[in-house]
């Protein structure tokens, strides 16, 4: 009786030490994933405020990856506010690839090739870490910027006027103006410009991508201006000698202007003339480009034919 008591106690005590070998055992599992988790967190921190993030950072969840890739995929929310008072909020992640801990930049893996000879070293350098999941909102952030839109309706106001003042006539409007934006890897390479420059004069409101003007995505040939104009309202007194004479004027007359009337950049102005003998009317563009102030006219495209 007493042997059987004997062992029962023994077995129980067994069982005893397995159940707290076991809590130990998943105790010390849970603390070294906390301390993953804790280590991940506070080099993310690390990484936004050396980018030049001011803002506030905040964890929102951490979860393990084995589909997409094998890593961890760490959920966060930016908030930042502006000298002009908006405030950014912004819910992003990291994608962070183990053992090499290697960041995702997915929206930019096929892209980084044709970006990157666009851009000078420093730029390279910016580029090589905005690129990765988490600081993907950085190269829109300039979009949010209250006073954006009502730069780009100044620029397209004070264009058409300078149009129409040239020539003592309605040649276009306001409303016949519109930005067009170039490829995706121009558009991105002129951001990322932008944003050195930015930096370099001590502004690094979200890491220097906030203040990104519409000139400055103009002058980095980012976004073109296109401008619809009725070339035929640029003398309608004059009695025609030739089909494309008064787009040859309203050129003339573009370039006679002064140095810096026009902003640097790319402008698409698009127009029509009929040609008398083919009976056709021809819509066409004509590329005029402005660097440091003084313009050149490109040669011109036609984009369409049709017979009357």
């Amino acid at each position: 009786m007493k042997a059987k008591k004997y062992i029962i106690m023994v077995v129980a005590f067994v069982i005893n030490l397995i159940i707290l070998t076991s809590c130990e055992q998943r105790q010390s599992k849970d603390y070294h994933l906390f301390e993953q988790r804790q280590s991940k967190d506070y080099r993310l921190a690390e990484e936004f405020k050396l980018l030049g993030l001011k803002g506030d950072l905040k964890v929102i969840d951490t979860t393990k990856e084995i589909e997409a890739y094998y890593g961890t995929r760490v959920k966060l929310n930016y908030t930042e506010k502006f000298s002009d008072g908006y405030i950014l909020n912004e819910n992003t992640q990291a994608d962070i690839r183990e053992p090499s801990g290697e960041h995702g930049a997915d929206l930019y893996f096929d892209l980084s090739s044709k970006i990157e000879p666009l851009l000078n070293v420093k730029e390279k350098e910016l580029f090589d870490i905005a690129k990765r999941n988490e600081f993907n909102f950085l190269l829109d952030v300039y979009k949010k910027r209250p006073g954006f839109k009502l730069e780009e309706d100044k620029i397209k106001k004070d264009i058409a006027k300078k149009i129409n003042e040239l020539f003592n006539e309605q040649v276009t409007f306001d409303f016949y103006c519109k930005f067009e934006l170039d490829s995706r890897e121009k558009v991105c390479a002129a951001i990322i410009s932008q944003a050195v420059k930015n930096r370099d004069n001590g502004d690094f409101e979200a890491a220097g991508f906030y203040n990104i003007t519409p000139e400055n995505l103009m002058k980095n040939k980012g976004v073109s201006l296109s401008i619809s104009c009725n070339f035929s309202r640029v003398n309608p007194s004059l009695t025609y000698s030739y089909p494309t004479e008064h787009v040859d004027i309203f050129k003339a007359k573009l370039l006679s202007l002064p140095k810096g009337s026009f902003l640097d950049g790319v402008y698409l102005i698009n127009g029509s003339y009929y040609d008398d003998q083919k009976r056709t009317d021809f819509e066409l563009i004509c590329t005029f480009v402005v660097e440091d102030g003084i313009g050149h006219f490109e040669e011109d495209k036609i984009i369409s034919e049709k017979k009357m």
